[in-house]
Formats: structure tokens, C-alpha cells, sequence
């Protein structure tokens, strides 16, 4: 990337996309263009839809249905009575080389289609000629062809970059399911039939910003006939994708685009708001007519839509009434609510469970974007209001097996108007991954297998799980994982412990090992020490002998206190996170570090009496797959880190770099200094550039920095000045006396030296520590740096709910001074503890690189 590239590089996870072609067909004359209201707002986000069952036998008609038919005489576009009279086709039949465009059934789009789109079709050969039949092709926006598939001479073949490939055989009078899945922005697509892929992530033939054409036909001295059924152009994952913009102002009639609407004695209307090429629906609402469902715009699914599901919409209020406006509310199947979200006397009100709070305030007459994530398997949703999160993991009202109906609302005595536009519902975090939680378990009832899956040792009672109970010396006791775990890559697992053993020659503890029987983590006590470790002799854990205990790291402790454990396991790259704390209101960190384990998944957890008596305590375990995940693509990676101490590490030399570089087997080459500024504000420690000059000249593989924090004390107490950015990317122009400046300059600098190397901006937390206008001033100047130079913005502030202006946030997350070699807690605010670098930033950080990495490697997952 040169500094000429702008846009900063977003965290969304690359998807599918397209092959090339053999062929360049040319659009005939006389296309129909598919237009907005052809497309806009129909249900499960189909763009086209065509089974040409309802259309008569003959000759299909160039214009029918939104189709562009090119035809000239000798050949045939005609719909015909196959495979059935009830289930008819489209027959493409070609005998005679005219037709500028062959002959072809084709869909066209005025505006092209971008981000992914999926194209299927059933398609079937039954003639003796066999010629070159594209099955589809997919054309860009200047009419070339960047994904070709085709049936010929009894092949199945496409194109994989400008490689044709024969990918398989087709048998006359067999029909086949054709699917492909196109990404414009990922610049790749997925190829399968009958339902087993063929090409992942492939690369198109040639480059493919939009999506103008796609087409069935045949061309010049091809000869023969093919059958083309059940056409469907599509948004996978997209069920709703309304923008209003094609629909006429005024009334908007029940059903109108699958749309449920109550207007009874008030008014659901389309209006030209923002402008009549940007229209939305307003609800008004004046009487209390309309019963439970008041004034309302909704959708129904007959099918209550379960797993992770997005809702997002653009909402507007400006009126004088202000009244309590649902927007949106989430019902189960029961039709409770279970989401609730609502603009009303000028807040933004949520509930979180059973409460409902104040989440933030609105404006009149401003839009504002909210999306609500939600997950019906871990019961939780996450709210966003302009991209800023204002909820997250937050419970629902009610039990939420599948979204059944979702609605933006009022009723009752409530009063005014809404606007709301650009709606969509789809399944998944948009752009996001999200976590899979496989154990949550608090042991406030018996357990299902009983006893945790303990068979022996082990009880509930009193709401924890009690293991090592009358076991004899050098036993086990064993709990497997399910098959869901041991097919994990990486899992992060946390448990709280506690030990009974009195004697210091007694012993018992817990192992995780792997199917291999090597080691993932052990935790064990004597009355007198605590002792841990990642290494070890492999062992089937039938028993437990001296011979096989493993290497155990020993340090003094509390047995009257218990203990949190908190894990992070990759075993593509073959490392244990661990972090061991007391679990109080002031956690005292006993052990932290990485280690390089030979397990090669988690298979299960081992109770142990190595020797003597010693019953054991577990409570509060929690299992999950992180949400974003590397699975090995940043082992080997070389990171050059800059910036303050919050990439250095203040008094404790792991910064939350040095924690992702540990897990991902990264290297990490740290130049940033605690009070380093952006700007030359004359404090002692310098600035950023500085660091980047005194680097090696070797590119890395990626850049990693932060910067800002110590820049707005500097601007808040000493006058310095945040600037401007600006208009070029000649040095020259930069004001390096503002921060907005000397930002510029560091990126400059960073380019100039490692052209090929691309970067990463950390923005920390919200700071209690420093002047929020300021922080705001700083963050807006940034942003706009980041965009204009292309950075990847790793966005902590925005990204986590990491808020150290709240007071238990602060003591929590965040430290000032060591306890026994560790960061403590109850810190100033500005300086991540391990737990507050491990929760909020490590997780952003890791997406960012992960993003940047598979984006540069023209990859996905």
C-alpha cells in the first residue's frame, strides 16, 4: 500500500466470490436493465426469483419477468414442459451462428451488485451436440467476464483466475444444482454443485468491483441445447433489505414488500425524506387506535429465525409529542417482547433483562443507525447506536428461542412520529464473527451428566462442583469433552478453585490434557503451594503416579482463598495462555505467562488425588470459542510496535501487544517508551517518530501503534494544539506543531520506510484520566487520519466497552503499581491491567492483524 491509497482497511472478515470466463459475451441491444423496484424489498433478500413455472409454453419473450432473451433466427430462448407440466424450464437451444449476443437468457443491473451476492440455478444437458454452454458467466461493470462456469463436449469446466480447469463430467438428462457465492470486496468466489464445493475463495479471471450481468448462453459456432430451472440471485444470510426508495409516497398498504402494517385511525406512509431518491416510512401516530399492535411497521417470520441474527435501521425523530417509540422491538414465537428498544422523551431507552435504562439521549430531526445483535443460542443480544456500543451481552426480556417477529412501533397513549429507513435483517454479525459459548456452568442445580461427567469424586452441593472426594492415592477421575470441543482450534476456558488439602505432603489438583494425552494445563496444591504447569510426561490419566505428575512451577498461597484461572488455548499454534488470581474484590495475580504445549486439542479434564486427602472446589466455568479467532495465519508474523506505555507496558513489561504476539507466535520487535507523545510536546521520552526512525530499515510484516493518550494531557494542560489535517500527502503541508500534523508525519515516516508493510492504529479506551472533549477532539482528528492514509483502525475506545470514567471499571481493569511482580488494580484509568488487556484489548488487536493478513493474502475463512 503507498501513501496515494486511502480508506482505512475495515475489521469485516473476508467472504466469497467469483471465477472467469471462456468467452466475452456482449450485452445485446435492446437490454432490460433490472431496475431499484425490481429489486428493493423483497423477502429473504432475493434479488430475482425465477422457477418460469407460471409462464406459458413458447417462445419467452425478451422483457418478460425483468429478462433480457437475445435470440435471431435458427435458435430458440422458449419455455417448455420439462422435467414436468407442472414444473416447467427454460430451454436455450442454439443451431445457427447469428445473434450478436448468441443466444442467451441474461439479467442486467443498472446499478451493479456489490459485497456478496449468490447466483444459482438448476441446470440440465440432453443434447447430442454438446458445444460450449456458460452455465452462468458473471460480467463486471465494463462487461468482461469474471466468472465463467460451463457445461461442454461432457465436461464441467471454469475458470480459476485465467486458468480454465476441468472441474468435473455431466451425464445427459441429469440435472444439476450450480451455485456460486460472489464477494466483490473480498475479490473471491465459492463454486459448488449438488452441494460439494469445488473452488473456495478462487479468484476471479479478471477484476470485479460490480456485478452488471449475469448469464446462460451460448455463442459464435457453439452448437446444441441446454435446460435452465429454479433461477435465483440472492443475498446469502440477508432475509431483509429495505431502503423505500423505490416505493411510491403515500399510504403503505399491508404487505406491500412482505411488510406488516397497522395504521388504524393514524398513518404508516412512504415520504420523500431524507429526498425524493432517499425516501423512508413514517409512522405517526395521533389516536389510540390499532390495540396492542398501535401504529406499526413489522416483519413476520413463519419460521422463527434462530442462531445470530443482526437488525439494523436508520431512524429519525422530529416531533413535538416525543412519545415512547419501539424501534426496534424483538418478539419470541409467543409474542413477548424480548428485545426492546426505544426512542422516547428525548432518550434512548433499552431493556437488559427486566430493567429498563437510560442507554443515551437524541436529537430532533438527526438519523441515527441502530443494530442490534442477537443470539438466540446464548440468549444475549448487543446493542449499537452509530456504531458506538451501548449494550453488550446484555439478557433478554423474555426467553428467545427464534426471532419470530420484529417491529418498529408505538401504541396506546403514546404520541408523535418516527421515521425509519434502510432496514436489514440478516443472519450473522455483519462483517463479525461471534463467539460460541460450549460451557456455562455455575452448578446452581445438578448438572446434565451428572456431576459435571465426573463418574467417581465428584458431587454438587451447595452450588459448586466438589471433585477429589474420598478418592484413593495416585487416582483420577475423569470428565471428556464433547466432540463440538475437541474439534476446536482455539478455546479460552475460565474456572474458579479452591483447595481443602491441609498437609503440606498431600497433593491433589485438576489436568486438562488433550486426545494425545499430552498436557494443555495442570493446577494442583499442597498445603503450603500452589503449583502449575503446561509440560509434562503424556499420560492416559488411568491413574496418577509420581512418574507422571507434570512439571510443576510451585508458589506460595492462601488455601483458605479461592482462585480464578483464566486460559487461552491455540492448538494450531500450540499455546496456553494462563492467568491465575485471587477471586476477590482486588484480584491479586499469583501466575501469568505463555507456554508452548504439545496437545492437539482438549479432550478432557482430569481430577486428580496424587496423594493423601485433599477435595477440591470448582465453580463458574465458562468454555467458549472466542469470537475472533487466528487459527495460526500470524505465526511467524514480525511486528514492529510503537507508541506510549500502553504499548510498552507500564512497570510490567507485557503490554497487550506482547499477549497477542505470545498466543499467535508473532515477534515482536517493541520500540514504544512510556510518556511518548505524537507531537514534540518537550516531554522526556520523545515521540512516536523518533521511535520509527530509530528502527531497522528491514520491513516487518506489520506495523502496530498507539498514540494520543499523553498528547492530550499535553493539549489539555499545556496548550498544544490538536490541529487540522491536511489536504495532501506532501510533507511539506504538514503542521507537525499540532498533533493532527506530526500524526501525519509519523505515517509518513512509517510508509516511507516500509512502504510494503501495513499498519495498524490502536485506539485505547475510553479514559477517566484524561479530558473527555479533548479525547473526542484527538479521536475525530485521528479517524480522519486513519481514512485518508489507510490505516487499520483497531478500535478499542469503540470497539469494547472498556470505560474507565466509570469507577468500577477503573479499579477493575486498570493499575498503577505492581503486587508481587504483576500490574494490581484500582490504577488511575489509563494503564490496562492483564485482565483489562486480555478482555478488551487483545481481542480487538487480534481481529485487526487477522483482517489485515487474510485482506493483504486475497484470502478468506
Amino acid at each position: 500500500m503507498t501513501s496515494s491509497q486511502t480508506g482505512p482497511r475495515r475489521l469485516s472478515r473476508p467472504t466469497l466470490a467469483v471465477v472467469a470466463a471462456a468467452a466475452v459475451l456482449m450485452p445485446p441491444s435492446g437490454a432490460v436493465a433490472l431496475t431499484a423496484a425490481e429489486t428493493g424489498g423483497m423477502d429473504a433478500a432475493y434479488i430475482v426469483q425465477s422457477s418460469f413455472d407460471e409462464r406459458p409454453t413458447g417462445p419467452f419473450v425478451h422483457g418478460t419477468d425483468g429478462w433480457n432473451v437475445d435470440v435471431s433466427a435458427g435458435n430458440a430462448v422458449e419455455v417448455v414442459s420439462v422435467p414436468s407440466a407442472e414444473d416447467h424450464s427454460l430451454r436455450i437451444s442454439r443451431a445457427a451462428g447469428t445473434g450478436s449476443g448468441g443466444s442467451a437468457l441474461a439479467r442486467e443491473f443498472e446499478a451493479p451488485l456489490t459485497g456478496t451476492v449468490g447466483v444459482s440455478a438448476r441446470v440440465m444437458r440432453s443434447d447430442s451436440e454438446a458445444g460450449f454452454f456458460g452455465l452462468p458467466y458473471v460480467y463486471d461493470e465494463a462487461g468482461q467476464p469474471a466468472v465463467s462456469v460451463a457445461l461442454a463436449r461432457g465436461d464441467i469446466v471454469a475458470y480459476e483466475g485465467t486458468t480454465l480447469r476441468t472441474i468435473g463430467q455431466y451425464e445427459p438428462g441429469r440435472w444439476y444444482d450450480i451455485d456460486l457465492t460472489v464477494d466483490t470486496d473480498a475479490q473471491t468466489f465459492d463454486l459448488a454443485i449438488d452441494g460439494e464445493a469445488v473452488f473456495t475463495d478462487a479468484t476471479p479471471r479478471t477484476p470485479l468491483t460490480g456485478i452488471s450481468r449475469i448469464a446462460w448462453y451460448a455463442n459464435g459456432g457453439e452448437r446444441g441445447s441446454v435446460h435452465v430451472d429454479d433461477i435465483a440471485i440472492y443475498r446469502p444470510g440477508l432475509l431483509v433489505d429495505e431502503s423505500f426508495d423505490a416505493l411510491p409516497t403515500g399510504a403503505l398498504a399491508d404487505g406491500t414488500n412482505g411488510w406488516g402494517v397497522v395504521a388504524t385511525g393514524n398513518a404508516v406512509d412512504v415520504v420523500a425524506v431524507p429526498s425524493e431518491s432517499d425516501k423512508s416510512v413514517r409512522l405517526t401516530r395521533t389516536t389510540t387506535n390499532g390495540g396492542t399492535a398501535g401504529t406499526s411497521l413489522s416483519r413476520t417470520f413463519d419460521a422463527p429465525v434462530q442462531g445470530l441474527v443482526t437488525i439494523e435501521a436508520e431512524v429519525m425523530r422530529d416531533d413535538d409529542q416525543a412519545g415512547w417509540f419501539g424501534l426496534p422491538y424483538v418478539y419470541n414465537a409467543s409474542g413477548q417482547p424480548a428485545v426492546s428498544v426505544a426512542f422516547a422523551r428525548g432518550d434512548i431507552v433499552a431493556y437488559e433483562g427486566s430493567t429498563s435504562r437510560t442507554v443515551g439521549t437524541y436529537e430532533r430531526g438527526r438519523w441515527y443507525q441502530v443494530a442490534v445483535t442477537i443470539d438466540t443460542v446464548n440468549q444475549r443480544f448487543d446493542l449499537e447506536v452509530d456504531g458506538e456500543p451501548l449494550l453488550t451481552g446484555a439478557t433478554f426480556r423474555n426467553e428467545l428461542p427464534g426471532i419470530a417477529r420484529v417491529a418498529w412501533y408505538a401504541n396506546g397513549g403514546e404520541r408523535g412520529a418516527v421515521y425509519v429507513d434502510d432496514v436489514r435483517i440478516a443472519r450473522g454479525v455483519q462483517g463479525e464473527a461471534s463467539e460460541v459459548v460450549h460451557i456455562d456452568e455455575a452448578f446452581d442445580a445438578q448438572t446434565e451428566p451428572p456431576n459435571f461427567g465426573f463418574p467417581q469424586g465428584a458431587r454438587v452441593a451447595d452450588g459448586v462442583l466438589r471433585v477429589t472426594e474420598d478418592m484413593d492415592h495416585y487416582t483420577t477421575s475423569v470428565s471428556r469433552f464433547d466432540a463440538a470441543v475437541r474439534d476446536q482450534r482455539t478455546l479460552d476456558l475460565s474456572f474458579d478453585w479452591k483447595t481443602d488439602i491441609a498437609s503440606t505432603g498431600m497433593k491433589t489438583g485438576l489436568e486438562l490434557r488433550g486426545a494425545d494425552d499430552n498436557l494443555v494445563f495442570a493446577l494442583a496444591a499442597t498445603g503450603a503451594e500452589m503449583r502449575y504447569g503446561v509440560t509434562g510426561p503424556a499420560s492416559d490419566s488411568s491413574a496418577a503416579p509420581d512418574s507422571l505428575n507434570p512439571a510443576w512451577t510451585k508458589i506460595a498461597f492462601d488455601r483458605t482463598k479461592w482462585y480464578t484461572v483464566d486460559l487461552h488455548m491455540d492448538f494450531t499454534v500450540g499455546t496456553v495462555q494462563y492467568t491465575i488470581a485471587t477471586r476477590e474484590a482486588s484480584p491479586r495475580v499469583m501466575a501469568s505467562g505463555t507456554g508452548k504445549i504439545a496437545a492437539t486439542n482438549l479432550d478432557r479434564l482430569v481430577a486428580c488425588n496424587y496423594y493423601g486427602v485433599g477435595p477440591q472446589s470448582v465453580d463458574n466455568v465458562l468454555l467458549r470459542r472466542p469470537a475472533h479467532v487466528a487459527d495460526g495465519i500470524l505465526q511467524g508474523k514480525r511486528v514492529y510496535a510503537f507508541g506510549d506505555s500502553i504499548v510498552a507496558g507500564h512497570k510490567y513489561s507485557r503490554g497487550f501487544v506482547d499477549l497477542v504476539a505470545e498466543r499467535e507466535g508473532i515477534t515482536v520487535s517493541k520500540h514504544a517508551r512510556n510518556g511518548a507523545t505524537v507531537m514534540n510536546a518537550g516531554f522526556p521520552a520523545g515521540t512516536v517518530i523518533q521511535q520509527v526512525r530509530a528502527a531497522s530499515a528491514t520491513s516487518p510484516d506489520l506495523v502496530v501503534f498507539d498514540g494520543g493518550t499523553n498528547d492530550i494531557e499535553a493539549i489539555t494542560t499545556a496548550g498544544h494544539k490538536v490541529g487540522t489535517v491536511s489536504s495532501g500527502f506532501d510533507p511539506a503541508g504538514f503542521d507537525s506543531g499540532t498533533y493532527a500534523g506530526a500524526l501525519e508525519a509519523t505515517v509518513h515516516e512509517m510508509r516511507s520506510k516500509w512502504p510494503n508493510a501495513p499498519i495498524v492504529y490502536v485506539a485505547v479506551h475510553k479514559l477517566g484520566s484524561r479530558d473527555w472533549d479533548t479525547q473526542l477532539a484527538v479521536r475525530e482528528v485521528t479517524l480522519q487520519v486513519a481514512e485518508k492514509w489507510g490505516l487499520t483502525y483497531a478500535d478499542v475506545f469503540a470497539g469494547s466497552t472498556l470505560d474507565t470514567r466509570d469507577d468500577v471499571h477503573r479499579a477493575a481493569y486498570t493499575f498503577d503499581d505492581l503486587l508481587g511482580g504483576f500490574p494490581g488494580t484500582n490504577g488511575s484509568g489509563t494503564h490496562p491491567n492483564i485482565e483489562g488487556m486480555t478482555r478488551f484489548f487483545v481481542p480487538v488487536l487480534t481481529e485487526a492483524l487477522v483482517d489485515v493478513v487474510r485482506s493483504d493474502a486475497g484470502g478468506g475463512d
